[in-house]
């Protein structure tokens, strides 16, 4: 199949140097402030759940370290779901990568996307759900790993001065809320969601 050798081709782009100023537009749009990777990133950038899901070194990755505590508190806390299941389409969605990583003492998942980067929270407001990035999002699971491995080349992300970080204007909103209409599919998981967003 052309298609599947073309994906096995695809190498990981390094899209960090793009600035802030490239994608305000997109960053200030009032109906991006709540998706999926935005919330996602506004949640890695803060030490308060570091116990439950990290940053690599290099910043162009993460992994759940404690995944109970991770669905029970922090998922619940900002998806308003502690649904593995529902997580990881979210995930799946949005083109995130996943592969194991052993750390020497157990085995964990650690996800990767291009526009997902430390430090970098305005490209998170870039990405978009399955159906808009073309044939990227397929990778296979044994090229996913390779890319995985490959981020380890590049040097730590770091903090980049922008005029004002997209993470001022987050509204602390389930990402469930700004779905509900979007994908009908998915409101039975969402019962205990507050009504008050």
């Amino acid at each position: 199949n052309h298609q599947h050798r073309l994906v096995e081709v695809l190498p990981y782009r390094d899209l960090s140097a793009i600035p802030f100023a490239d994608v305000a537009v997109i960053a200030n749009d009032p109906e991006k402030q709540g998706i999926f990777p935005v919330l996602l990133h506004h949640m890695l950038a803060s030490d308060l759940y570091s116990d439950s899901i990290m940053w690599f070194p290099h910043g162009r990755a993460f992994a759940i370290v404690n995944v109970d505590k991770f669905f029970a508190e922090v998922c619940q806390l900002y998806f308003c779901t502690s649904d593995q299941e529902m997580f990881m389409w979210w995930m799946k969605t949005y083109g995130f990568k996943q592969v194991a990583y052993y750390d020497g003492q157990k085995e964990m998942s650690a996800f990767f996307h291009e526009r997902f980067l430390r430090y970098r929270p305005w490209l998170a407001f870039t990405m978009k759900p399955s159906g808009h990035d073309g044939i990227r999002s397929h990778q296979s699971a044994e090229h996913n790993k390779e890319l995985f491995w490959e981020l380890n080349l590049f040097p730590p992300l770091q903090e980049s001065m922008i005029p004002s970080s997209p993470h001022h204007h987050i509204v602390h909103t389930p990402v469930a809320y700004h779905y509900k209409e979007k994908h009908s599919q998915i409101d039975g998981y969402f019962a205990t969601m507050n009504e008050s967003y």
